[in-house]
């Protein structure tokens, strides 16, 4: 066999090592996707934090109201029952009053217990998404450390593989070289393509017996019949 063409199965080799690892280095995970999910999650613990506040500032509220209702129902009960008023009608409207002030208390504090239940509610969800931006934020980190990590290994990799190529290339008659790389924009970067039990392990085609013979004996410049790749005969 050529020495030429045992420098183009080794260029073949190494090409295919650096498609392979620049293809592993593309399809590696950045963390794009986890940081769009924290983010997403953020924004959700954000809304319902806000909802959270907005519900206590409003239960605060309802209770000042209540005091204040409850206060102002007690003064107009001690006035209306404790001997001060005498006039009937004055004590009419004091009795319209304070049935007045009872509804606004029993309204108010149906809506403080509401709101009470709403916030009890809310706490729950808001710690939920806690944990939830918890777990978003640890995704995050472990998916873009294993990222920088593992982007770096292979970068190493490309850089190892395209120095060997260098070294490679320039052992190959330059003619060949050009149609090797013709062969490979056409063929998914295969080019030279080993010969098994007799077949091509480009197009699964059997090679003729006296092609086998040849590149057993002398080697050469031998192509598929078929698939037009270098056939290369492992020994």
């Amino acid at each position: 066999m050529t020495e030429e063409l045992e420098q183009l199965y080794r260029l073949q080799k190494i090409d295919t090592a650096l498609a392979e690892v620049r293809r592993d280095l593309e399809a590696l995970p950045d963390g794009t996707q986890e940081r769009t999910a924290l983010d997403e999650a953020a924004a959700e613990l954000k809304r319902r934090q806000e909802r959270l506040s907005g519900r206590e500032s409003a239960q605060r509220s309802k209770e000042l109201d209540l005091g204040s209702t409850e206060a102002k129902r007690a003064q107009c009960m001690e006035k209306a029952y404790g001997g001060v008023v005498s006039n009937p009608k004055e004590l009419e409207n004091l009795q319209k009053e304070i049935e007045a002030l009872g509804r606004t208390k029993d309204r108010l504090e149906e809506e403080t217990l509401e709101l009470l239940e709403q916030i009890d509610e809310d706490t729950a969800a808001v710690h939920e998404q806690k944990a939830r931006v918890a777990e978003c934020e640890e995704a995050s980190t472990r998916v873009t450390e294993h990222y920088q990590s593992e982007s770096a290994r292979l970068t190493g990799l490309v850089a190892e593989l395209e120095a060997e190529r260098e070294q490679v290339g320039p052992q190959v008659e330059e003619r060949l070289l050009k149609r090797y790389d013709d062969l490979r924009a056409k063929n998914a970067n295969l080019a030279v393509v080993e010969v098994m039990d007799g077949v091509c392990s480009g197009c699964n085609m059997k090679v003729p017996s006296a092609k086998l013979k040849r590149l057993s004996d002398t080697g050469g410049e031998i192509f598929c019949d078929n698939c037009k790749r270098f056939l290369y005969l492992l020994q």
